[in-house]
């Protein structure tokens, strides 16, 4: 009869044995599950570097076509009377900007519109400090680039 309780009481703990082992390997397998999960929302979270660079890129190009546009507005209309080429000097460096964002934004965007547009952009930019062209002229070219090719 000893051992008939003692087989009993065995058995009563092998099941209880085998109800946490499965308990446990429930709560193993749950967390596999969110480790697999975290681990897609990392690879994923990982190529967003480079959404949000290259629009980086294009509001860089942006701020500077306004800057551009800022500093045609602050310097004369012509630059007969720019002593020691101050104006010219501000016009340029606002020009250089805007070229260099334009080629880092152009390295990785295909865009013919505003790489023609930026060419333009320059030989007018070297008539203007000529005084073959009205600022204005500039000022529009700047503002194609912004408002039409940057859609």
């Amino acid at each position: 009869m000893v051992y008939d309780y003692i087989s009993y009481k065995s058995m009563l703990i092998a099941q209880e044995a085998l109800f946490w082992s499965k308990f446990s390997a429930l709560i193993g397998l749950a967390s596999v599950i969110v480790t697999l999960f975290a681990g897609l929302v990392a690879f994923r979270a990982l190529d967003q570097w480079k959404v949000q660079y290259n629009e980086d890129k294009k509001i860089k190009l942006m701020d500077s076509i306004i800057e551009y546009n800022n500093t045609l507005i602050a310097i004369p209309k012509n630059l007969d009377d720019d002593s020691n080429h101050v104006n010219r000097k501000i016009l340029i460096t606002a020009f250089n900007n805007l070229q260099a964002r334009c080629t880092i934004y152009l390295s990785t965007h295909t865009n013919e519109e505003l790489s023609k547009n930026i060419k333009k952009l320059r030989e007018y930019q070297f008539k203007f400090l000529a005084g073959k062209v009205y600022k204005s002229e500039l000022a529009l070219l700047a503002g194609l680039m912004l408002y039409i090719n940057l859609k």
